[in-house]
């Protein structure tokens, strides 16, 4: 069977942006990292339930260098998963020149690597005022880890919400000045409201119609810190969890999922599903 594998090994962030819910959330408060035991029996029970690992994002709802682990962790996803390729998505504020090296050199050793740098706007006063991070700062790290790339390494994209014109403007001029000749990939990203957990002005709700037919409860697995298989990646406050991987099977796991949906959908008007902008189910 083949399925997405997503893995939140650690619940913090360094930045606030506001298009996230997680500085609201209840991952703000927890300030956990997950440890060796759960993320290895999460491997094993991928590895005995036969799962094919099409995309492995190594991180969710969080900033995954928070992790004091995560390039261990990392290279052991890349070596030992199986996975079509392994997925980092960071805000760079911890991703220092050592870091980029390491992580460009493991990708040199094998496996397949995306990396998504999130950059949030394209002035200082505009960045700064979406994430609370430092703007010379990231920017340097960003600048560091494209340098290290030039002779290969991990896929690159830059995640960026804002307008699209001034965005592929930025970037481009950037690339230039800094004389690389392998340029990461631009794209400007379309926030929605995290299935109603993002509140305020940046909480956008997508016309359904523009929505693809979500896929997530279905194709997808999400695990969380403490090893809890919970519906999806917009599960901030894990309103649907599953069971936890160190008391049950992957199998038994898994084999909930369709029951638990149904019910819920039917007997809960306020089913996160009901809530997002994919809107399929119990519908």
């Amino acid at each position: 069977m083949k399925q997405h594998v997503q893995i939140q090994t650690s619940t913090m962030c360094t930045a606030r942006c506001r298009i996230c819910p997680h500085s609201t959330s209840m991952l703000a408060k927890q300030k956990a990292v997950m440890t060796d035991e759960v993320f290895q029996k999460i491997f094993r029970e991928l590895s005995k339930a036969k799962i094919e690992i099409g995309k492995l994002p190594l991180y969710m709802q969080n900033e995954p260098l928070t992790d004091p682990k995560y390039l261990e962790r990392l290279e052991f996803a890349m070596a030992t998963s199986g996975a079509g390729y392994v997925e980092v998505s960071t805000n760079a504020s911890l991703l220092s020149r050592d870091v980029s090296k390491k992580i460009v050199a493991m990708t040199k050793a094998g496996g397949k690597l995306t990396m998504i740098l999130s950059f949030q706007g394209t002035t200082k006063q505009g960045f700064e005022d979406m994430t609370g991070l430092k703007y010379a700062r990231v920017l340097k790290n960003i600048r560091a880890f494209l340098e290290e790339c030039q002779g290969g390494g991990p896929s690159m994209v830059i995640h960026s919400y804002g307008d699209a014109t001034k965005i592929q403007d930025f970037w481009q001029k950037r690339c230039q000045g800094w004389g690389l000749v392998r340029w990461p990939r631009i794209k400007v990203i379309a926030y929605t409201n995290r299935a109603s957990n993002l509140k305020g002005q940046y909480a956008y709700d997508v016309a359904s119609t523009k929505v693809k037919k979500c896929i997530r409860h279905s194709q997808w697995l999400h695990f969380n810190w403490k090893g809890d298989l919970i519906i999806c990646c917009n599960d901030y406050e894990n309103e649907v969890v599953y069971g936890n991987i160190m008391h049950e099977s992957l199998t038994d796991l898994m084999a909930k999922v369709p029951l638990v949906i149904q019910l819920r959908s039917k007997n809960n008007p306020n089913f996160i599903c009901r809530r997002c902008d994919a809107r399929c189910i119990g519908q």
